[in-house]
């Protein structure tokens, strides 16, 4: 990581750009975190090297970026539909790691009726849980698809279509349910609970995904 930043920082406005979009196409098409973290260090050295020459980008990788990236991937290994949910798993871990504790704060310091704070307890409204939740979904959801398209000009369209698509399932079933099980119910959320199975949780994200990506990267050296 120190590497990849001290590189990124020498290169001017135009290369950086650059280097983001293949950077998060690469990231977006799946393939393993290990050889992935490799590979960013060696596009930017490579990027960096052509700035120092005085030269373009694309004299160095070609014009087409895409093509550029879907050859350095075609043979590398990509992770699995269980590796994917437990990267989710720990991004949404994570998340929630940093957001309740802002939202319990935030109800401690200004509390209403259907958000508020007793004790190491957070009380809240489904739907406020709800929104947040599929505010955080949609965004990443959102997100990952303007990284696979990250070489479109319809990008951020891209980026809008599915955030509201995403957003608007999310909040649809949830909508459904909370009207029969939970509309005149307040949540109720231990913070020391919380917080602990949410570390357990991301620290066995981690784990395993570590684990299955050094396999995979022994594997794919063989």
């Amino acid at each position: 990581m120190k590497e990849f930043l001290t590189i990124k920082k020498k290169l001017n406005k135009k290369n950086k750009i650059v280097l983001v979009k293949i950077l998060n196409y690469i990231y977006a098409c799946g393939i393993n975190t290990k050889i992935f973290e490799k590979m960013r260090i060696d596009i930017a050295q490579m990027i960096w090297d052509s700035q120092e020459r005085g030269e373009e980008v694309g004299q160095v990788i070609g014009e087409d970026y895409k093509n550029f990236c879907d050859e350095l991937i075609e043979n590398a290994p990509r992770k699995s539909f269980f590796d994917v949910i437990v990267e989710i798993g720990l991004t949404i871990g994570v998340s929630l790691l940093i957001i309740i504790p802002m939202l319990y704060i935030f109800a401690f310091v200004f509390p209403t009726a259907h958000q508020y704070v007793k004790g190491v307890n957070y009380i809240d409204t489904y739907d406020s849980i709800v929104v947040m939740i599929a505010g955080m979904l949609a965004g990443g959801g959102g997100s990952f698809i303007m990284q696979r398209y990250a070489f479109s000009k319809k990008k951020m369209m891209l980026y809008i279509v599915g955030f509201m698509t995403i957003y608007g399932v999310i909040i649809g079933i949830a909508s459904i349910w909370i009207s029969k099980n939970g509309k005149d119910q307040l949540l109720n959320i231990n913070m020391l609970a919380f917080e602990l199975g949410m570390v357990v949780i991301v620290l066995i994200c981690a784990l395993i995904r570590e684990i299955r990506m050094k396999r995979q990267m022994n594997k794919f050296k063989e």
